[in-house]
């Protein structure tokens, strides 16, 4: 007789399984230098460059590392291109974030995935910070 996991069911009982033998249920091995953590999150994000102001777009983070961040975007972000993100913390505070571009792939006809990696922080405890000026250098 097979019995249906829920979806919560499931999730609990893979926990508790690596729990007991982490080593048995690991994860295919990635590409990726850090593992990633799923989100999902909505935030803004200010594209970056010399001498051009872009308005701020909503995107939605999907995952992030201690190296980067995913995201699905509206807009195609080229290779290289620099932006800056809002991330708060649970435990309260944030920071304000400058990440890089490394790849960008339409998904479907409205959204892109986007993989970045971050190039520097600065505290943002409250919420309000600014990018420093060396940013858009």
């Amino acid at each position: 007789m097979q019995v249906q996991l829920t979806t919560n069911e499931r999730q609990q009982l893979l926990a508790v399984l690596r729990e007991m033998d982490p080593a048995a249920l690991a994860a295919p091995t990635e590409k990726r230098h850090k593992p990633r953590r799923k989100v999902a999150q909505k935030l803004w994000l200010r594209r970056i460059a010399q001498d051009e102001q872009f308005p701020i777009q909503q995107a939605t983070l999907v995952n992030t590392s201690q190296t980067g961040v995913g995201l699905l975007c509206p807009q195609r972000l080229p290779q290289g291109e620099r932006f800056v993100i809002p991330l708060r913390f649970v435990e309260g505070g944030g920071w304000l974030v400058l990440c890089e571009v490394r790849n960008c792939r339409r998904l479907s006809e409205s959204h892109f995935k986007v993989g970045a990696k971050f190039i520097d922080k600065i505290e943002d405890h409250s919420g309000t910070a600014r990018p420093p000026g060396d940013w858009t250098v």
